[in-house]
Formats: C-alpha cells, structure tokens, sequence
C-alpha cells in the first residue's frame, strides 16, 4: 500500500525494536517512530481525510493505539487499557468514512471512528487474535468477523451486536472476510 505521496508502495513494520519503520520501495528507511512496546499489528489506510494519503496504525504489547500520518508524525496515541493484536481499516458503520477496529488480549473488540474515539465495543470473553471487516449479512453496513482464544470465531454487526458464532475446535489466529 501506498502510505506516502512518493512513487511505489511502502513496507511497514515493527517488532520486538518497540519501533514502528517505513521502508521505500527501493528498501531505504523513510521514517521510522519508537512506540516502546513490542508491534504486533499495523493497518494502512484512510482513516482521516485531514491528512494527505493513508495514515499507519499501530498496535502491541503497550496498552495504546498509535496513528501516524504519512511523513511518521504521531497524529494520535489512544489508551485502550489492554495489548493489541489485530487492527483492521474499513468502513464498519452507514455513516461517513472508514473506522478502526481492534482485538485484544482482554477479548474486546473495538471500533473506533476516524478520529480515535471508541464507537463500540464487543467483549467475547478471551483473547482476540485476529479481526475482519466485511458485508456478510443484507443489512446496513458492514460485519466484524473475530478470531477468539476460546476456539471461536464471532460475527458482530455494524452496530456492535453479536450475530452468531462458531466452534472450531482450536484457537483461530487468522479470519478474513
């Protein structure tokens, strides 16, 4: 994905450095921001139309969510009060624009709207290793598909509300809609 305005896409990573970095397609280092806990997930995408191309959002073991701007400035850090391990970009709700979903250690689901603010949240109960955005259902809006520590995957709705789950047998550390 393109996260700059330059030509080429970009590679966005981050690991047990606590660093989140964004690497040119030609492999050279274009900014890269100390998070001070260890990455476990990043998302590109529009989230905010203030701001020129896609912002970066950054998750891992340090309680916050960090949402940066194409140039790597720290547009905002969210306290959300547990590790995160998912984040997807897409638009969940009927109203304007893409918002943010989280999973997390605690079993939350988090949605939040293009500016940071928590919009809804789903508590499953167990850790939550993986989320989805998609249209599975003829409503409005569109679902949330969570893979769940408890040998489950949940679909929740545009609104926050559970619509059915399913018993794997075994963690699910991956779900795509």
């Amino acid at each position: 994905v393109n996260v700059t305005t330059d030509d080429g896409n970009e590679v966005v990573f981050g690991g047990n450095d606590l660093k989140v970095s964004v690497l040119n397609y030609s492999g050279n280092l274009k900014w890269s921001f100390t998070i001070g806990s260890v990455v476990n997930s990043i998302a590109i995408g529009d989230v905010n139309s203030t701001y020129v191309g896609n912002e970066v959002i950054v998750g891992g073991t340090g309680n916050s969510l960090y949402i940066f701007d194409d140039s790597g400035n720290s547009i905002k850090n969210i306290t959300i009060g547990d590790a995160i391990n998912s984040i997807a970009i897409d638009d969940v709700t009927s109203d304007t624009g893409n918002e943010i979903v989280i999973g997390t250690d605690n079993g939350t689901v988090h949605v939040l709207t293009n500016l940071g603010n928590i919009k809804w949240t789903y508590d499953v109960g167990n850790t939550i290793y993986s989320v989805s955005i998609g249209d599975t259902t003829s409503d409005t809006g569109n679902e949330v598909a969570a893979g769940s520590g408890d040998d489950k995957i949940y679909a929740i709705d545009s609104s926050g509300n559970f619509i059915w789950s399913y018993t794997t047998g075994s963690d699910v550390y991956g779900v795509a809609i």
